[in-house]
């Protein structure tokens, strides 16, 4: 790439928008560092189809941009394989149907690699009109490893998983939420979680969901959890969930197909779950073929009020999280030191 500024250790240094714009569309393999936040005004953006470097953003962001174009990777970055650190992404709005497989996410569309100290606030809906939807607030598809990391933006999949930060995860997720509204619907089973549709053998510890759930099919089964909404051999580790959750089949076949939804998880499967918990105050929809039920289907995780969820001591002390990584506060939920923080 033509670069007019590249240090003496190899690294690509970006500092304008002009500058960011080359990596559309491209494979990369290494290493680049943003020097200060770049405004792309509102354009339309073809995501980075393969990375495979290190992205350093030194604590810079990236905003202003949409994703319309239908493609199977959507996101700023469509599939990282290599660390992406340091680093925002706002005010973005991805909104894309596609006829096969979609992985969308505001910041990696299928993410089998790292990333760290970062987030997105924007907002991800996506649809496939034969195939599978994997959409999340930050990451599509996760089989990587997800630490220090949030999404604030409500998502929504046309296709199977939706999560506030991960559609389908079967990597590691670590001190990690997702506040964001989350919705999924489908002709086929349908998977919503506030930070996860679906774990597949994957790990989330140190988090949480604060958004609103729900999952609709309209010939199968349903799953919604305001944490995950299936756990399938997974491990959910000292975290918990707050919103409210729902799901609907609206099956018009002779057989009933199932509807799950719980606090913490709609359905687990062969998972553990550890130290984990739910609001008490969260409000339930469930309905099969008119039948509708406002209690949960599964009440893992431990009721506690909103007072305790959002207290200091419940953090520190019930959960064990590190406050040198976290900042607590009495009355709110709370919000990560290094997401998106580096020496400037």
């Amino acid at each position: 790439l033509d670069y007019e500024y590249i240090d003496s250790a190899n690294t690509i240094v970006i500092s304008t928008a002009e500058e960011l714009k080359k990596l559309q569309g491209q494979t990369l393999v290494l290493s680049y560092e943003l020097k200060a936040d770049i405004d792309l005004g509102g354009m339309e953006w073809t995501p980075v189809a393969v990375f495979c470097g290190t992205f350093d953003g030194n604590g810079y962001t990236v905003s202003n941009f949409k994703i319309t174009t239908g493609r199977a990777y959507v996101g700023l970055f469509g599939y990282n394989g290599g660390v992406i650190k340091n680093f925002g992404v706002e005010n973005f709005t991805v909104n894309v149907s596609y006829s096969g497989d979609v992985y969308a996410g505001g910041l990696v569309g299928r993410n089998p690699g790292s990333i760290l100290n970062s987030y997105a606030t924007g907002t991800v809906s996506a649809t496939s009109t034969y195939a599978s939807v994997y959409a999340g607030g930050l990451v599509g598809y996760n089989s990587g490893d997800i630490t220090n990391s949030y999404a604030t933006g409500d998502v929504s999949a046309t296709g199977s998983y939706a999560g506030g930060l991960v559609g389908y995860n079967s990597g590691d997720i670590l001190n990690s939420y997702a506040t964001g509204d989350v919705s999924a619907t489908s002709s086929n089973s349908a998977h919503a979680g506030g930070l996860v549709g679906y774990n597949y053998r994957g790990s989330i510890t140190n988090s949480y969901a604060a958004g609103n759930v729900s999952a609709t099919s309209t010939r199968y089964s349903a799953y919604a959890g305001g944490l995950v909404g299936v756990n399938d051999g997974g491990r959910i580790t000292n975290s918990y969930a707050a919103g409210n959750v729902s799901a609907t089949s609206s099956s018009t076949s002779s057989t009933n197909y199932s509807v799950y939804a719980g606090g913490l998880v709609g359905r687990n499967t062969g998972s553990s779950i550890t130290n984990c918990y739910r609001y008490s105050g969260q409000t339930f929809y469930r309905e099969i073929d008119s039948d509708t039920y406002s209690t949960a289907s599964n009440t893992l995780g431990t009721a506690k009020d909103l007072t305790t969820l959002q207290s200091v001591s419940f953090h520190t002390s019930t959960l064990g999280w590190d406050d040198s990584v976290w900042n607590f506060v009495d009355g709110a939920f709370p919000t990560l030191k290094t997401a998106g923080t580096a020496a400037k």
